[in-house]
Order: C-alpha cells, then structure tokens, then sequence
C-alpha cells in the first residue's frame, strides 16, 4: 500500500504557493545549493533526533519495565498515526515542492523521466513530514513530562518545541517546502502527538490510561506546613525606660 502511495506521486496536482507562501520563501530560502543541501542535512538530524527524544524520556521517567513498556507503547502508536497521515495526505494532495516548481520539473520530467532531478518525492510538498514527525515527538514529550513531572517538565517540553520549530524552519530554508507545508504539518504533528495520548492515555478519563502510578498529583506538588506558635518573653530597653517584653508568634 505504502509503495503504491508512493508511486502516486508522479505526477503533481498541485503547484506553487498560496497565502504568504511565496514571500516567506523568498525571505528564507538558502541562497546557494549547497546551503540548501545542508539546511536539509540539519533538518534530517533533528528529525531523528525528534523520534529518539520520546523514547528516551519515556526510559528515564519510568520506574519500572512496565511503566517503560506503555510509554513506548504510546511513543510507537503516535508516530504510527503520524507516519500513516503523512503518506496519505501526500498521495492525495500531490503537491510539487518549491524547488521542483521553480526548475519546471513537472514538464521537463515528462521528457526525461529518467533525469536524477526527477524523483517520485519531487511532488510530496505536502504537508512537510518532517515538521508533523518533530512536533509529533515535541507533543508527546510535552504531555509525559507534564503528567509525569510538572515542576520540571516545562524545561523539558520548551526544549522539544524549540527543535521541532528549527526543524519545520530548516525545510524551508532547504526549499523542500513551502510555510504552509510546515505550519499544516506542525498542527497535525501536535494533534497525533499531545491530543490523541492525552485523550486515550493521560486524561483523568482516559480510556486506555498508562504510566498512573508515576504522575504528580496537585496534592503531591502541595506543601503542608503544620501550624505553628510560639510565647516569647525578652528583656526591653530604651532611652526612656526598661521592662520585659512580650510576644506570641503564630
């Protein structure tokens, strides 16, 4: 099925860039090739990076091998969810990448199909899979760390969020896609990583809860300090007399 996804993308449906696509891509786009080739080079990097990054955090956080176990669970099923709208939405919308459009590949690959320019991927803009899969692993590390460890897990969660926004940058900046690539692609990267595990895992009334034992109760963030008194009596002087002084602290 994957495969035959795939091989759909021959052909563009869709060219050129809508709303603020084509000046946003004039201001960030690389100069060069060989700045675009490393922008897309770092963008990579992150990516993988972004998949490890749940992975990591659900090993760490956990006390026990089956608390690691539905974690990774949860880390698996939305990077499944992800990976199956990217290849979906990019059969069907077979929108031509920025660069493609700019090289007249759509017409020149009809000549000479065999050109190494003229690769299947050429019209798979969008939306940018690369920007759903970091925010997909930003989401879920958000709403572990938030569950798990809400005193620290704004650290953690910003840190996550920061890499996946530079990863979404660095696709346009490569001239791989368009904003509305990565801005389409970081909503539904947010909603299959921080709204589905939520829903289904980490909401009080989630249907299929993990990891219970290890979240922070509002009560267990909660300092009590028992109530304290204390009589105090001390000798007192001044310019205009002396006596003892009185205190009751409470």
């Amino acid at each position: 099925m994957i495969a035959a996804a795939l091989l759909s993308l021959e052909a563009a449906r869709w060219q050129g860039g809508v709303l603020v696509d084509t000046p946003i891509r004039h201001a960030l786009r690389a100069p060069t090739a060989e700045e675009r080739h490393a922008a897309n080079v770092e963008s990579n990097a992150l990516l993988y990076s972004m998949v490890v990054m749940p992975t990591m955090s659900a090993a760490m956080s956990a006390p026990s091998l089956a608390d690691a176990a539905g974690l990774m669970a949860v880390t698996a099923e939305t990077f499944a969810v992800t990976y199956g709208l990217v290849t979906l939405i990019k059969a069907v919308s077979r929108r031509e990448r920025p660069y493609a459009t700019e090289a007249g590949l759509s017409a020149h690959c009809v000549e000479d199909p065999h050109d190494a320019q003229c690769k299947k991927d050429r019209n798979a803009s969008f939306f940018s899979g690369h920007s759903a899969t970091a925010f997909a692993g930003a989401g879920l590390v958000c709403v572990e760390q938030m569950s798990i460890a809400p005193k620290y897990g704004a650290i953690g969660c910003g840190a996550a969020m920061t890499l996946a926004g530079a990863t979404a940058l660095l696709r346009i900046i490569a001239d791989k896609h368009y904003a509305t690539d990565t801005l389409v692609g970081a909503l539904v990267g947010l909603a299959a990583g921080a709204l589905l595990p939520y829903a289904l895992h980490f909401a009080s009334w989630a249907p299929f809860p993990v990891a219970r034992d290890m979240r922070v109760t509002p009560e267990a963030n909660r300092v009590t300090v028992a109530p304290q008194a204390a009589f105090q009596v001390a000798p007192w002087g001044a310019p205009g007399g002396a006596g003892m002084a009185l205190s009751f602290l409470f």
